[in-house]
């Protein structure tokens, strides 16, 4: 298995990260990104449906700090191709007083904006436990990667948005740049992003 740089998935937002977030709520309104959605090598796997079905995603940056978030891996165990809707375990490793953590749930998915192209834009999707609506809106997809910008509203608080860079097993350092240059040139945050090491989720709840 080759060595990822950073990496992780999707927890609920937390007061520090709204307000962050907040700050750059109308610069990702303002935006009207084009979408690059391409399998540079064609090995198979293209656009984001394809991306998020891979058999398991990290968080590699974002635009904003996730307190207490060391990794987030969202591992897929369902999905259908014909609906390009999808199922996944998140898992959360966290540190906090001293001590480190994993948080588990579990995610569904389903396309509610498509390119001209016809593959999936924008995905949404719900929880029934804190009553939040997430949005993932694909700017780029490629074999081993994708950025998105996320926006998660609940019914007592705005949409909170954030940008951010997903990578599955086949990114290496090697490939970085393909990555991680489209995020910044999206995000614009320079200094004001956070990496999350990908290796601090390979040993999660004992399993590889």
């Amino acid at each position: 298995r080759t060595n990822k740089g950073a990496g992780g998935v999707i927890p609920p937002h937390h007061a520090a990260e709204n307000k962050m977030q907040a700050t750059k709520s109308a610069f990702f309104e303002s935006q009207n990104y084009p979408v690059k959605i391409y399998s540079k090598r064609g090995d198979g796997i293209q656009g984001p449906w394809r991306f998020m079905t891979s058999n398991s995603i990290y968080l590699n940056m974002s635009s904003v700090k996730i307190p207490s978030v060391l990794c987030i891996k969202a591992k897929t165990t369902a999905k259908h191709e014909y609906s390009k809707t999808l199922s996944q375990k998140v898992d959360f490793k966290l540190r906090g007083d001293g001590t480190v953590t994993w948080r588990s749930m579990n995610a569904s998915y389903a396309p509610i904006e498509f390119t001209r192209g016809g593959r999936v834009k924008t995905f949404n999707s719900y929880s029934n436990t804190t009553d939040a609506v997430t949005n993932y809106t694909f700017l780029l997809a490629t074999p081993r990667c994708a950025v998105a910008v996320k926006s998660k509203k609940t019914k007592d608080q705005d949409a909170a948005r954030s940008m951010e860079l997903w990578v599955n097993d086949y990114f290496s350092f090697k490939d970085s740049s393909e990555c991680e240059k489209p995020f910044m040139e999206y995000c614009k945050c320079e200094n004001e992003f956070t990496r999350y090491d990908i290796n601090e989720c390979e040993a999660s709840y004992g399993s590889a």
